[in-house]
């Protein structure tokens, strides 16, 4: 029902408006405030009014729930999920409600499968990201560091055929050959509200815009564009932006949330710094994909900076906000604004993260956009590249060796045999080897499996070498370091029988059979998704599951001092602590294999070159051009379980049958929800 209001109440509401503002000016004043400055005081309020910033970042492509990364479906992220979200925010913080929204982006939109078929021509019309992006209104955004992966002429042509250079806020980038800004240096857009007091009030938001100054690690831009350190940038345009008239000031910096450290690392982790710049009110952050304010265990240690509250989430009682990647979650903050006849002040701020899940619907007005690309992406997704000459999978990847993952290391084997002969020679006469990791290993339903029918296909590629910005790296390691990372990445995953009543089990279906039937699943709690299982080749190993883990599920923590592999030999000879090998693998780093990441990242003998999954396809033409592709596993490495242990072996329902005819099958015990749950008992090594 609509009830309409008479001119009386809609008077005596206007007064007690209007009394609500003399309160709030009033307490501020001190006591001795004669009546005359009282008057004029109340004279000056002219009530409040909510400004709702909206923020997104390191989007990476992400338009839809269907990953054009993947070929495959992510349902708890994505900019058209942004966008229904997005769309509530705003109706919260209307005019009629005493307020207005901005909408921002902190870089990092375009990258991955989608922008290279579209830079190689494989598919037509503008940056599907940035129309996307136009489509939603955003009000400014910025760029980051790859969004200059495609080169510098292409994504300044990419934002001129999708109409959203003019949204562009990016003061540390210039023309090298000019010296002009490449893009706005700073803007100030203005918003307009209805105050508590019935007023009109416009409010003027200065923008900077800043990115990491080395911008692309793929591409060069060296003698195309110059750029400047973030927070030297900030600092020298600050007071600049009051001067024309901004009323507050919002950075959107490609930069991670970083700390207190002193001194400052200021390459790209500086959000920090910028916030304890004066004249700087809000910094939207982006670069180091995590949530703040948060309870994430990623962002924990930001907590214990100075001057984080851990109740608000504000930096000495400013907004640092900043959002996880692939349009996982909204930074939402809300300034209340306080106006006087000629001033506008914050009066209160409030910060929050709000991160999108499974059932956020996606929004038509992205959905219509992405349509224009979709079945472009799809013709490409499901080329042939190679006929095999059986089915394969990797059902059972968690137990046994695999031909899907033997060709990985296969590829990478044959790539580095002939990268080091080229670049890294004095190398070439070491032991090879590769490493590989699981990426489909059932986390995300019973269909998030390998399982190829014989035509290999650009998806099924996609799904086993993730494109993204995963590139080739050679390392030279030691038969020490090596061990370590087998023993968490291979061997930390399997559970001991009698231990499963201690586990924490997410999957209540585990439970009810661990409860039940006893059973000992194969895989601790922790790795109940084995995604991420690793796999070497070029050596050969053994892992004895009736000894204790090494390590926790992390890898940053040794929790028992064992060592599960009691066998790790080369082409027949043990490896010794002090050999050195060559490892082709993914690029490492701390944060990747945390025990020995640091020290391999300074052993590294030949960088990054290309991507893995183009490697791969390389690799599986070659072999095509003779035929039909033979798979085999080499079962260079065992497992070897209690004997007599009654096991819990789950994997897809389509499995039944492969599973039927292993050795350590005993029967199906359960089917539900697209999973198969098999009583597995293994026998002798």
């Amino acid at each position: 029902m609509i009830m309409k209001m008479n001119g009386k109440k809609r008077k005596g509401k206007r007064v007690a408006a209007f009394l609500a503002a003399l309160f709030v000016a009033f307490s501020c004043l001190p006591i001795d405030f004669g009546i005359q400055e009282v008057v004029e005081a109340a004279k000056a309020s002219q009530g409040t009014a909510l400004l709702r910033i909206l923020s997104t970042t390191d989007l990476h492509g992400q338009g839809t729930t269907y990953s054009y990364d993947s070929a495959s479906i992510h349902k708890n992220g994505s900019l058209a999920q942004l966008a229904t979200v997005i769309k509530q925010k705003k109706a919260e913080i209307t005019e009629g409600n005493n307020g207005n929204t901005l909408l921002v982006d902190c870089g990092d939109t375009i990258f991955g499968y989608g922008a290279a078929a579209q830079l190689a021509g494989n598919v037509s019309g503008a940056q599907y990201m940035f129309e996307e992006m136009m489509a939603m209104g955003y009000d400014a955004i910025t760029l980051g560091n790859h969004d200059f992966d495609y080169g510098m002429s292409y994504i300044r042509q990419a934002t001129e055929e999708a109409g959203i250079t003019n949204k562009i806020v990016l003061g540390n980038v210039w023309d090298a050959q000019s010296k002009q800004k490449i893009w706005t240096n700073s803007k100030i857009i203005s918003k307009t509200m209805t105050t508590t007091a019935g007023k009109k009030k416009t409010v003027k938001i200065g923008l900077l815009g800043c990115t990491v100054p080395a911008l692309s690690s793929v591409t060069s831009s060296k003698g195309i564009a110059e750029t400047q350190d973030m927070i030297d940038y900030v600092e020298e345009n600050v007071d600049a932006i009051r001067e024309k008239g901004a009323d507050l000031v919002v950075v959107l910096a490609h930069a991670g949330i970083g700390s207190d450290t002193d001194p400052v690392d200021r390459f790209d982790n500086v959000g920090y710094q910028l916030i304890h710049i004066d004249g700087v009110d809000v910094v939207c952050c982006g670069h180091s994909h995590m949530n703040f304010p948060s309870a994430d265990e990623k962002t924990a240690y930001f907590y214990k900076c100075k001057g984080v509250d851990a109740e608000t989430g504000l930096v000495d009682g400013k907004v640092l906000v900043q959002e996880a990647d692939h349009g996982q979650a909204l930074g939402i903050t809300d300034l209340t604004l306080a106006f006087g006849s000629d001033s506008v002040s914050i009066s209160q701020r409030k910060v929050s993260v709000e991160k999108i899940t499974e059932d956020v619907a996606e929004d038509p007005d992205v959905l219509a956009v992405d349509s224009n690309y979709r079945a472009q992406f799809e013709e490409l997704f499901y080329a042939g590249k190679a006929e095999l000459d059986a089915n394969a999978n990797n059902y059972f990847g968690m137990i046994e060796d695999n031909g899907l993952i033997q060709l990985c290391n296969e590829a990478k084997l044959a790539y580095g045999k002939r990268i080091v002969a080229e670049k890294a020679p004095e190398y070439v006469n070491f032991p090879l080897i590769a490493f590989s990791d699981h990426k489909m290993a059932g986390e995300n339903g019973g269909d998030d499996y390998l399982s190829i029918d014989g035509n290999l296909t650009v998806k099924d590629l996609l799904n086993m070498e993730v494109f993204a910005q995963e590139h080739i790296k050679v390392y030279y390691i030691t038969g020490e370091q090596l061990r370590e990372v087998i023993e968490w990445l291979a061997a930390s995953c399997y559970l001991e029988p009698g231990m499963q009543q201690l586990e924490n089990w997410s999957n209540p279906t585990t439970k009810n059979l661990v409860d039940s039937q006893g059973l000992c699943p194969v895989l601790s709690s922790d790795w109940e998704s084995w995604t991420g299982l690793g796999v070497f080749d070029g050596v050969e190993y053994t892992i004895d599951t009736s000894i204790k883990p090494r390590y926790d599920r992390t890898g940053y923590k040794v929790i028992n001092d064992t060592h599960r592999v009691t066998s790790l030999t080369c082409n027949g000879t043990p490896v010794d602590d002090k050999q050195v090998l060559v490892l082709v693998s993914k690029g490492i780093s701390a944060g990747v294999w945390p025990n020995i990441g640091a020290k391999l990242k300074k052993q590294l003998i030949v960088p990054k070159t290309e991507r893995l999954v183009d490697v791969l396809e390389d690799y599986v033409q070659q072999r095509a051009a003779g035929g039909s592709i033979h798979l085999s596993a080499d079962n260079n490495w065992h497992v070897d379980f209690v004997q007599g242990g009654n096991y819990l072996v789950k994997s897809s329902e389509k499995s039944e049958e492969e599973a039927a005819a292993k050795p350590w099958y005993v029967q199906e015990v359960l089917r539900e929800n697209g999973y198969a749950y098999y009583q597995a008992q293994f026998g002798d090594a």
